[in-house]
């Protein structure tokens, strides 16, 4: 089994990687990449940027896929979270590659941006599925002018495929 952890963005797939090791570890020729690549039991951990991470992955390789991309509200002002990354349709399409047919996607938004966030999904190829929330009730307003969050939207959505990728809802409740 594989598990992708790209920065916030991991994928979770049944199948071996297909790559040859020098590409996992990121080793192209040149000057290596700042990945890594972990082994446990029979789950592979690749960990490190997500576009350097997932051209060296096969197409077709993820079983489902979760994210926790930046919110892109420019939080406190860290670079990190005003990229634009999450809203970026080459990236997804990247995601979307590596992804099997038929197999889901979680994807973490912000309350004020994830609209964008969706319509890059969508353009990317996805099929939106359905939307669920993140409730907690620690949140902290990031003024004095904005309420205090509660919730985080989580998109689900789906590579198109014949065959569709069980759910397991009743296997993972909590």
């Amino acid at each position: 089994k594989t598990q992708a952890a790209a920065g916030r963005m991991g994928g979770l797939s049944t199948s071996k990687p297909k790559a040859s090791a020098s590409r996992r570890n990121g080793n192209k020729g040149g000057r290596p990449r700042k990945t890594r690549t972990l082994i446990i039991g029979n789950h592979t951990i690749h960990i490190g940027n997500l576009l350097k991470v997932l051209p060296d992955l096969p197409d077709n390789h993820f079983d489902g896929l979760l994210s926790d991309p930046p919110y892109e509200l420019g939080f406190m002002g860290k670079t990190w979270d005003s990229s634009g990354i999450a809203f970026k349709v080459r990236v997804w399409r990247e995601v979307y590659r590596v992804m099997k047919p038929g197999a889901y996607l979680l994807v973490f938004g912000g309350s004020r941006t994830f609209y964008r966030l969706a319509d890059s999904l969508e353009r990317a190829g996805f099929e939106l599925r359905d939307v669920i929330m993140w409730l907690y009730g620690q949140g902290f307003p990031k003024g004095k002018a904005n309420l205090k969050p509660a919730y985080e939207p989580v998109i689900l959505c789906r590579k198109p495929g014949v065959k569709v990728m069980p759910l397991n809802i009743d296997g993972n409740r909590i």
